[in-house]
C-alpha cells in the first residue's frame, strides 16, 4: 500500500516538505524544477537522506540519466510508463 503524504508544485516547496515529512519515496518530474535537476536532487537527498528519489523524464532532457543517478536519484523512469509498472518500481527501488 502507498500513502501519498505530500504534493507540491515547486522545487522549493518539495525541499521544505521533504525536510519536514521525510517520505520513503519522492517522485520528481525533471521538467518542473527551476533549479538544475541534479542540484535539486542533491537538495532533496540532503533534506531527507533516507528518501528514495525516482525521477520522471521525457527521455529528451538535457542532462543524461547518469547525472540524475550520480546526484542521488535511486531510479530514473521515462514518462508514460504504466501505473502498475510505476508501482513495481516504487516498491523495488532500493534505499
Amino acid at each position: 500500500m502507498i500513502d501519498v503524504v505530500g504534493l507540491t508544485a515547486s522545487s522549493e516547496e518539495a525541499l521544505r516538505l521533504s525536510d519536514h515529512l521525510h517520505p520513503d519515496v519522492t517522485l520528481v518530474d525533471s521538467r518542473l524544477s527551476r533549479l538544475n535537476i541534479a542540484q535539486f536532487i542533491r537538495g532533496l537527498s540532503a533534506a531527507s537522506p533516507n528518501t528514495r528519489i525516482v525521477v520522471f523524464t521525457s527521455g529528451f532532457d538535457e542532462s543524461p540519466f547518469e547525472n540524475y543517478l550520480s546526484a542521488g536519484a535511486s531510479r530514473v523512469v521515462v514518462v508514460g510508463i504504466l501505473a502498475t509498472d510505476l508501482l513495481g518500481i516504487i516498491q523495488e527501488t532500493p534505499n
